[in-house]
Order: structure tokens, then sequence, then C-alpha cells
């Protein structure tokens, strides 16, 4: 009986250890996090890898150095980064609330535009995944399908896009009939941005700036 007792605890003791040093990897892996989100360094690694092809392809490795030369650089950076990932969760979350974030057959879609052969090849030379790509194009997608509906959620009268107009008239040469749609489109973009900014306000996140050292060998 003694000796089944033991047994009992030994396995309840392994089980106790595994979940403690399951969550310690989790939290060791979390460079940001809030109360309804956690950004990984993994997370943070990949978006520059990303960031660095994209840059490389359009602009040339130079002007990736040109902003990430300098450690403080690196840090903005990735700040900026972890509020960018931290903007398409929350986008995402509302989303799939409102069951319009896209499926695997829409992302297929979307791929399926691209030259697949090119672009394995670039996803190959910056050591990005498969999976992650994936990730990314579902990320791009719900956060242009959230500000869409956003917009129609949210949409303007002709009374403040025409006070928008005058507050704004210097900007604007033209009469307000011949432009009215993109006075329309600039405060739809402005109303957009305060918005966003006041989503990652209302989040208070923790960030553990002490692992960013890790993730400058990916500006290299």
């Amino acid at each position: 009986m003694e000796r089944k007792k033991y047994k009992i605890f030994a396995i309840l003791l392994l089980l106790i250890l595994s979940v403690t040093l399951y969550l310690f990897n989790i939290d060791k892996n979390t460079i940001a996090k809030t109360q309804s989100y956690k950004i990984s360094t993994e997370d943070v690694s990949d978006y520059i890898k990303v960031s660095k092809m994209q840059y490389d392809e359009l602009f040339g490795r130079g002007e990736w150095k040109s902003i990430s030369n300098t450690n403080k650089k690196k840090d903005e950076l990735i700040s900026n980064t972890i509020d960018n990932i931290l903007i398409t969760k929350i986008h995402t979350s509302s989303n799939e609330k409102d069951n319009i974030d896209p499926g695997d057959e829409d992302i297929d879609k979307f791929i399926g535009k691209e030259d697949t052969g090119e672009t394995r090849r670039l996803l190959k030379k910056y050591g990005i995944s498969d999976k992650f790509f994936r990730s990314f194009i579902r990320d791009s997608m719900n956060d242009n399908i959230y500000k869409e509906n956003y917009k129609k959620k949210n949409r303007l009268s002709n009374q403040e896009i025409k006070n928008y107009y005058l507050e704004h008239r210097k900007k604007y040469r033209d009469n307000f009939k011949n432009i009215k749609d993109k006075v329309a489109s600039d405060l739809g973009d402005e109303c957009y941005e305060k918005s966003e900014k006041y989503l990652l306000n209302k989040e208070t996140k923790k960030v553990y700036k002490e692992k960013y050292k890790a993730l400058y060998k990916d500006f290299e």
C-alpha cells in the first residue's frame, strides 16, 4: 500500500514539474504580453526577417542598413514590430468574433496570384519558413479586412466630411464637390489611425527589453 502511494506521489510530482517547466519555457520565449495576448521572440524574429526581405528587394540592402545600423535603431524597430504584431492579434480576434477572418482557401488564392517559384527562393534565402509565410499572409489579410470593416461600421456623415474639408482648406485646393471622395478617404484614414492608437493604449503591455539583444542578429 505504501509503495502504491509512493508511485502516485511520484507521478503527481512529475506532472507538476512538467507543467512548471512548460510554463517557464513559455515565459522564457515571451518578449511582450498583455492580459489577453502574448508575443514571442520567435514572432518578432520572423517579422524582422520579412521586413529585411521587403527592404532588400524594394530598396536594396543599403536602405535596410541605414535604418538598423545602431542598437538604438534596432530597439526602435523591435518595439514597432511588437506593436504591429499586437495590433494584428487584436484585429484577428475581432475578425474571428465577426466571422470574417480569412480561411485557408482565401490564403491559397492570394498566394496563387504571386510567383510561387520566386517567392520560395526568397523565403529560403532569408530563412523564412512556409508556415510563417502563410501566417504572415493571414495577418496581412486580417489587417485589411479589419480596416474595411471598421470603415463600414463607422461611416462618415456629409457634414463631418465637409467640416474636415474646411479645417484643411490649405491642403485641398479644389472645389469640395470635385474631391469629396478624396477628403472622405483622408478623414476615414485619420479616424482609423486614432482608433488603432486607442486599441494599443487600452492594452496594458509588459515588454521584456532585456530580450531585445537576442534579436540583433536578425538585422544582419
